[in-house]
């Protein structure tokens, strides 16, 4: 499964240490390290970036997640004036919050204590002990949480709601009078307005996720290449979860926006 894993240490060497322990474990097929980074929280209680993600194959994810932890972003509000440009709508505080899953940076925080660093990663794990053993054996604590994707499903949202609206003001309009019938227009135009908008973001959306699998499959099947056979069965088996998780998303999308043309149609 597809997850974000943190990784405290003591000291930085011990960090860079870890880092290339969960490289080896990439090497030898017990987890997909798909991006990574390393922060550090100084003795003053400031968090800074020792090793920046290199933004791949997972896109702007964990770069955000690493910016909110170390103050580069500020709260919900501040993520949707820097990273929210083209993804929704809405671009809800809510749906900024679920997005980045600030229950979890603050999980983060809270166990970052002063002179503490951290390995921040990307990756894709079928079974926990091989990372938390590496991480253990160089005096490390790890969290990890399931990456929390809720943009299809914030999509999906907007247009039921959108269309259960726009079937009401249809039947409002049908019975109005002349005088209440323009206002009613007026909402209408601006429903099926917004329909449209949410449509051209969940192709946005369709097209980077099916970017990200096949970044993510692209990596996976470099990995099998140079795996033995009793890793190769464990990559395997970490790449088709991955591809379900992406074809759950995608037939998200595909419904909703198949929904909403069907709805706009004359």
């Amino acid at each position: 499964m597809n997850k974000t894993l943190v990784a405290i240490f003591d000291t930085e060497d011990a960090a860079f240490t870890g880092l290339t322990a969960l490289k080896d474990l990439h090497h030898n097929g017990d987890i997909t390290l798909f991006d990574s980074a390393v922060i550090k929280k100084d003795n003053n209680g400031q968090t800074g970036v020792v090793k920046a993600p290199e933004g791949a194959p997972t896109g702007t994810f964990l770069g955000m997640f690493v910016g909110v932890l170390a103050g580069l972003v500020g709260g919900p509000v501040g993520v949707a004036v820097g990273a929210a440009s083209g993804t929704l709508v809405g671009a809800t505080v809510d749906l900024l919050r679920d997005n980045v899953d600030y229950g979890f940076v603050e999980q983060v925080k809270e166990s970052l204590a002063p002179g503490k660093v951290a390995i921040i990663a990307d990756v894709e794990e079928t079974w926990v002990t091989p990372v938390d053993f590496v991480v253990a054996e160089r005096g490390g604590i790890v969290l990890r949480r399931l990456r929390h994707e809720v943009v299809e499903d914030q999509l999906a949202r907007e247009q039921s709601e959108f269309e259960a609206e726009l079937k009401e003001l249809k039947k409002d309009l049908a019975t109005a009078t002349d005088e209440a019938k323009a206002k009613i227009q007026s909402r209408i135009d601006s429903v099926e307005r917004s329909m449209t908008e949410i449509r051209a973001q969940a192709e946005a959306q369709a097209k980077k996720i099916a970017a990200e699998w096949n970044a993510k499959r692209e990596a996976m099947e470099l990995q099998l290449r140079s795996a033995n056979m009793r890793n190769r069965a464990r990559i395997k088996d970490q790449m088709e979860k991955s591809k379900q998780e992406y074809e759950v998303r995608s037939a998200k999308i595909k419904q909703a926006s198949s929904l909403i043309a069907e709805a706009l149609r004359p």
